[in-house]
């Protein structure tokens, strides 16, 4: 090792080092703890950090290039412009870390937590990302292209310029997180969890899309036009002015939605509830709908012009104002008055 650190290492901690521009490589670190130690520009390639422990270090532009990382614990580390490609972090824990402009192709993120983290122009290019977890983290401009992301794990962060292209995002949940304007081109979101996430004028264009969970999500002007959605949920999700045109779904939930101003024409579409949905203004012109229970949903000013609807329930459905020039309705239920009285009747108060 060019550099001696054994006078340095007390009790395994090495700390308040200088190490700028040092080289490594090949270092057996595994279990150290590393305390505001400067690694600015080392050649930390290939390097055994596994199970270390780093606070208040810096990293910047460090060769961390086929590092093992398993398990390594790093806070308030700074690794701007560090190169990571093909190192193993697999399990380890990085907070209030500074990532930004990292290099990490083909790196192994598998199982690892990042925490209030900055990944910012970095380039995660056919990373391993499953089973990750990020929290409260930054992804502008990151690039995500090929990256596997099956079950991966994204809370409170910013990914609305994040790249997504070819990955498997399948079993992946996004939680209150900021996908606004998002598009994930070549992307398989089967049983993708996107629950109260925000994807306003996100592009799903033309995407396969099955068992994908968007309920509570915002979609607000998103568009979803030629999509093939098989148990789809977006159930209580806000779809004000998005688009279905031409779509295809099946066995999808609408219940509770806002489906204001949406534009659903020539959508074909069966067993898929609207109960309760708010789809004023919106426009259903030549739609087939079938096996729907659209109870209590509200249509007012909606237009279905040579809509086809067959075996539909539109019991208390608001219509003032709907448009209905050749519709064609088969064995639809009406408003059932008994039913109706049932659901208004209340307990007489003395």
């Amino acid at each position: 090792m060019p550099v001696s650190l054994q006078d340095l290492i007390i009790d395994g901690t090495l700390e308040n080092a200088d190490l700028r521009n040092v080289s490594l490589a090949g270092a057996d670190l595994s279990g150290l703890r590393l305390r505001a130690v400067n690694l600015q520009g080392a050649d930390l390639s290939g390097v055994n950090l596994n199970e270390a422990d780093l606070q208040d270090c810096i990293l910047t532009k460090a060769n961390l290039s086929g590092a093992s990382m398993l398990g390594t614990s790093l806070s308030n580390c700074t690794l701007e412009n560090a190169e990571l490609s093909k190192a193993n972090l697999m399990t380890a824990t990085l907070s209030h870390c500074v990532l930004t402009g990292v290099q990490a192709v083909t790196t192994n993120w598998a199982a690892t937590t990042l925490q209030t983290c900055s990944l910012q122009n970095a380039n995660l290019q056919g990373g391993n990302f499953e089973c990750c977890k990020l929290a409260n983290c930054s992804l502008n401009e990151t690039e995500l292209r090929d990256a596997q992301l099956v079950r991966l794990i994204v809370v409170s962060s910013n990914l609305k310029t994040t790249r997504f292209s070819n990955n498997d995002l399948s079993q992946a949940m996004f939680s209150e997180t900021d996908l606004a304007g998002q598009s994930f081109p070549g992307c398989n979101l089967t049983l993708t969890l996107f629950a109260g996430a925000t994807l306003d004028g996100a592009d799903f264009g033309g995407m396969a899309l099955s068992q994908t969970i968007f309920a509570e999500a915002s979609l607000k002007g998103a568009n979803f036009a030629n999509v093939q959605a098989k148990s789809v949920n977006w159930a209580m999700a806000d779809l004000t002015e998005a688009r279905f045109s031409g779509a295809l779904i099946e066995m999808c939930d609408f219940s509770l939605a806002k489906l204001v101003r949406v534009d659903a024409s020539n959508v074909q579409s069966s067993y898929s509830p609207m109960i309760k949905a708010d789809a004023s203004q919106s426009v259903w012109n030549n739609a087939s709908i079938k096996f729907c229970d659209m109870s209590h949903a509200k249509l007012d000013n909606a237009s279905l012009r040579n809509a086809s609807l067959y075996l539909c329930n539109l019991h208390a459905v608001s219509e003032e104002g709907a448009l209905w020039a050749g519709a064609e309705l088969s064995e639809v239920n009406r408003t059932d008055p008994e039913l109706q009285k049932a659901e208004n009747w209340k307990a007489k108060t003395n």
